[in-house]
């Protein structure tokens, strides 16, 4: 069997889970990605390089000019992308082709008339719950009911498997970590607003009395009570050896905090319509603490997580009640390959 992937580039929640799936497939793997994407599967399956969105602003608001300016330039290349990869992928003829919701892959499919499988987090019930109030907003609405209409789609749930869904998709863990005192992880994903998040972080937790790992910085360092990794392969080891988190609201992580039962304090990226439905189902279900920031500020950061570590014990017991299991990864590789 032949699958081809495309997967989103941008921070490593994507790449992470895509590759949980494809662990798990008996097949010949080819894949089209772009940014991260490429430099962590370059190396381990043929990855064709592609363009696609880009997040431009540093800030923790996506701004829709932004956004549509700096994207209007890269339509010319994803046009180019979209006749090579027509050629690349004709070759390689797959029986299926996989994506978690990356443009190209509905255009190519479609051409080389080949089934289309996307992966994503937001369940369909769900984005109808929620009622966007910006322009930006409703229009990334509007975009994900659209992709939703291409190909069959599998949802990987947040709180567990159903009718409409399998249970979340995480990496598998063996190791154990021996730590003298359990760490506060702070997960940013390597994006650039999870970034600039760490950077007024790291001003203001030398005074609160924890250890924090924050993964996903732009560089590996270590100072007083806190340590940096750009990356690390056995994330999952320190999770598991972890009191609690402080994240983005990105799916991939979140789906590991709920497996893992970790109690955590989430900032979705404002404007960015995924990251603010995964906070909702989080706050719904008493699974986290949710706060929206409308800007970045080191002593407003430090306020929510003092406020957060005074209530983890009550998200940790609520975590506890979850029936979830982390076997999404296998459940979809299964679809993929009936």
């Amino acid at each position: 069997m032949k699958v081809l992937f495309f997967i989103t580039g941008i921070g490593y929640g994507d790449i992470i889970r895509q590759h949980a799936i494809i662990k798990q497939l008996n097949a010949k793997i080819k894949i089209a990605t772009y940014h991260k994407g490429y430099e962590y599967f370059k190396n381990k399956y043929p990855t064709t390089k592609i363009h696609s969105y880009k997040f431009p602003d540093k800030s923790f608001k996506l701004k829709p000019f932004l956004f549509f300016i700096d994207n209007l330039f890269s339509l010319p290349l994803q046009f180019i992308d979209l006749i090579r990869l027509y050629f690349i992928s004709k070759k390689f003829n797959p029986d299926v082709i996989v994506s978690d919701l990356e443009p190209l892959a509905i255009p190519i499919s479609r051409l080389l008339k080949k089934k289309l499988i996307t992966i994503f987090g937001t369940q369909p019930s769900i984005l109808k719950e929620v009622k966007p109030k910006s322009i930006f907003l409703k229009l990334q609405k509007l975009y994900l009911q659209k992709l939703y209409s291409y190909g069959q789609l599998v949802i990987p749930s947040l709180t567990g498997s159903s009718k409409n869904s399998i249970n979340p998709i995480v990496r598998e863990s063996k190791g154990k970590l021996n730590l003298k005192k359990k760490p506060i992880l702070i997960m940013l994903g390597g994006s650039q607003f999870g970034i600039t998040v760490a950077d007024e972080l790291i001003k203001i937790l030398p005074s609160i009395d924890e250890d924090f790992i924050i993964f996903g910085y732009k560089k590996d360092f270590k100072e007083k009570n806190i340590k940096c990794y750009k990356f690390k392969e056995n994330f999952l080891d320190y999770l598991k050896a972890s009191k609690a988190v402080i994240t983005l609201a990105g799916h991939s992580t979140l789906s590991e905090l709920v497996v893992y039962k970790k109690p955590s304090l989430i900032f979705p990226i404002q404007n960015h319509l995924e990251q603010q439905i995964n906070g909702y189902v989080m706050q719904k279900n008493g699974l986290g603490m949710v706060k929206n920031l409308k800007e970045i500020d080191s002593e407003i950061l430090k306020k929510y997580i003092l406020e957060f570590l005074k209530k983890e014990n009550k998200f940790e017991e609520n975590l506890k009640k979850l029936n979830i299991t982390g076997d999404g990864a296998k459940k979809a590789a299964e679809i993929i390959q009936s």
